[in-house]
């Protein structure tokens, strides 16, 4: 409320110090915000004469986006610029809808920890174009998303780091770990993957990219003795060849596939990869140029039998592989005891 109030309180000073036809005097001024803040916000009490000359200061500051060339002569206000006004801006009202509209989207990224900023964007947009308050709005657009309890803390401290390149220090908790351990990595991007953020880094002991899961952070510190790779933007140029995160030991390679005319219509309308192509039509066969990693064989099984990979030849044996042990473990049969404790010893 506090930020509406002091909106009404510039747009009623920025009209009285345009107006050549009459002299305001601090109290007028203090008057005629009195009166804009009833008007447009039910605010009965006034407003006190300090408060003006503080509203005066930030006008003359250029903390709102301009300099206002306010002057004082014999206890009389007004601008040294008769054609000054806080209301200029190249924006239109139909461009702060627009602002509004992908507000409303990024909302639903609020673990980012960036909107306040943009709201205070906003604010100063409403000023600027003297449009009211934006009625609340009902949800017209959602996306699948996952809360992230674990991460959200992290993302707000981390984002600084990745957008300077930051080298730090993490201590980090692999699930297979049963204790943390110490990592040394550049800072180079946050990414999101199946309802989970991570930091890729940059490793300089292995010269290549390392993820690390935000979920299983213990503690971030600086470290200043670590440089800016200079091939870190080369390297994650390679991210666009990966579904997922996890860099594969084999590089780049192709990958063809084969898969029934019914699910060949879910892989058309949303493909695999950005590098999916079909290569036979009648055989319903596509190629991938991705890396072999473990998102990409998880988002094959995820086909079942209705998707048969062709080459490389590792990642077919990889797959049968998977499929017979799937199948070993279906055809035993175990009976489901109270205790459960024969589940507990098979796994």
């Amino acid at each position: 409320m506090a930020n509406k109030n002091k909106l009404v309180r510039l747009q009623a000073l920025d009209a009285c110090l345009r107006n050549k036809y009459r002299r305001y005097t601090l109290d007028d001024l203090v008057e005629a915000c009195s009166k804009a803040l009833y008007e447009y916000e039910g605010v009965q009490k006034g407003i006190s004469k300090r408060s003006v000359q503080e509203d005066i200061k930030d006008m003359r500051s250029g903390k709102f986006g301009y300099i206002a060339p306010i002057v004082c002569e014999d206890g009389i206000y007004y601008y040294s610029d008769p054609s000054f006004t806080i209301s200029n801006s190249p924006l239109t009202d139909d461009d702060y809808k627009a602002i509004q509209n992908a507000l409303a989207v990024l909302e639903q990224f609020s673990e980012l920890g960036q909107l306040e900023a943009l709201r205070q964007v906003e604010a100063k947009l409403q000023q600027s174009l003297s449009v009211g308050t934006p009625d609340a709005q009902h949800t017209y657009i959602e996306f699948e998303k996952t809360e992230y309890p674990a991460a959200e803390k992290w993302l707000g401290r981390l984002l600084p780091y990745v957008k300077s390149r930051q080298g730090l220090t993490l201590i980090y908790q692999p699930f297979s770990h049963e204790a943390p351990n110490t990592y040394e990595t550049t800072a180079l991007l946050l990414k999101e993957f199946n309802g989970r953020w991570f930091l890729v880094g940059y490793n300089h002991k292995y010269s290549n990219l390392q993820n690390f899961a935000l979920d299983r952070l213990h503690d971030v510190q600086i470290n200043n003795t670590l440089p800016i790779p200079v091939d870190s933007d080369e390297l994650l140029h390679q991210l666009k060849h990966l579904i997922g995160v996890s860099m594969p030991a084999t590089g780049i390679e192709q990958v063809v596939f084969r898969i029934s005319p019914f699910r060949r219509k879910y892989i058309e309308t949303k493909p695999l990869h950005r590098s999916q192509q079909l290569l036979d039509d009648a055989s319903h066969t596509f190629s991938l140029q991705v890396g072999v990693n473990v998102e990409l064989k998880a988002k094959l099984l995820s086909f079942g039998a209705e998707l048969e990979v062709l080459e490389p030849g590792h990642l077919r044996e990889s797959m049968r592989e998977e499929f017979e042990e799937a199948l070993a473990a279906y055809n035993e049969v175990i009976p489901l005891p109270e205790d459960h404790s024969a589940l507990h010893e098979r796994y």
